[in-house]
């Protein structure tokens, strides 16, 4: 995988929403919030997402974005994180980047790491399918993972309990009291193909 460039154009972020987008759908059990600053009508809030098309992503290699909080966050006494993810459903064909068979048979994966440094996260990995797929990440499960490995220095992953394809991740030292970063990141792990179509 060559190197990414300021005019890098394989991946565009942007948002996508209810109000601007008529072919957006709410994630399963995702209800629009109230606006309580007019108690007196009946006014919701604009839900979005972030939108990522990946185009011409090369075997091996992937494209992520990352956000930084104002302050490193605590969130040592929550016991999950939830998110989304939805792969394209109007184009999911063969060269797709969402195109899914079976856990083993698929063009691209999703990972979303979090943590203090790029030598000290947690992730959470899973292929990319077509629609609404939701992400549970358990703390109690990453704990464990902390705690069973032997080396802190290299990557260490196991399945996800019930999951067929995903995967839970640590490296180093990460501490859920001090998380300093969230990344997105979409990878091509084949090694025969170039994926070039939208996802």
């Amino acid at each position: 995988p060559g190197k990414v460039t300021e005019d890098d154009t394989v991946m565009t972020v942007s948002t996508i929403n209810i109000e601007d987008n008529p072919n957006y759908t709410s994630p399963p059990g995702v209800y629009r919030e109230r606006d309580r600053s007019k108690p007196d009508q009946m006014v919701y809030k604009n839900e979005q997402s972030l939108q990522l098309i990946v185009k011409g992503l090369e075997q091996g290699d992937k494209r992520e974005i990352v956000k930084y909080p104002y302050k490193p966050l605590n969130i040592f006494n929550y016991h999950q994180m939830k998110l989304f993810v939805h792969g394209d459903t109007h184009d999911a064909d063969v060269n797709s980047i969402s195109h899914y068979e079976e856990e083993t048979g698929y063009n691209a994966e999703v990972y979303f790491r979090f943590g203090t440094d790029s030598l000290n996260f947690y992730e959470y990995r899973q292929p990319v399918e077509p629609g609404w797929k939701e992400i549970t990440i358990d703390f109690a499960e990453l704990t464990s993972l902390k705690q069973a490995r032997t080396a802190i220095d290299s990557f260490y992953q196991v399945p996800v309990k019930g999951k067929k394809g995903h995967f839970y991740g640590v490296i180093g030292n990460p501490s859920l009291r001090k998380i300093s970063f969230f990344t997105f990141g979409v990878k091509n792990p084949k090694k025969t193909k170039t994926l070039p179509d939208d996802g």
